[in-house]
């Protein structure tokens, strides 16, 4: 289901912060919980014959990650980060 809030959001991120012109392209780098925000956003780039190139990350994931090297020898830690 689109929520109308984020169509008009995406709407205003593109055409008034963005000033983003047909041809162009953008990146998206957001975790998985604004994937509703992602996808207006995607709509409204197609709609304007933009592209948009999409990273998405999970905090919940790279926080566990974090603390699994954290716990962890202080070596492999440095190493990791």
């Amino acid at each position: 289901m689109r929520d109308p809030r984020f169509e008009q959001l995406a709407g205003l991120m593109l055409d008034h912060s963005l000033k983003i012109r047909r041809g162009e392209a953008f990146h998206i780098s957001a975790d998985l919980c604004a994937l509703p925000l992602v996808k207006s956003l995607l709509r409204a780039a197609a709609q304007r014959g933009v592209f948009a190139l999409v990273d998405f990350s999970c905090q919940e994931a790279s926080r566990l990650l974090y603390e699994t090297y954290q716990a962890g020898d202080s070596d492999k830690t440095e190493a990791f980060l």
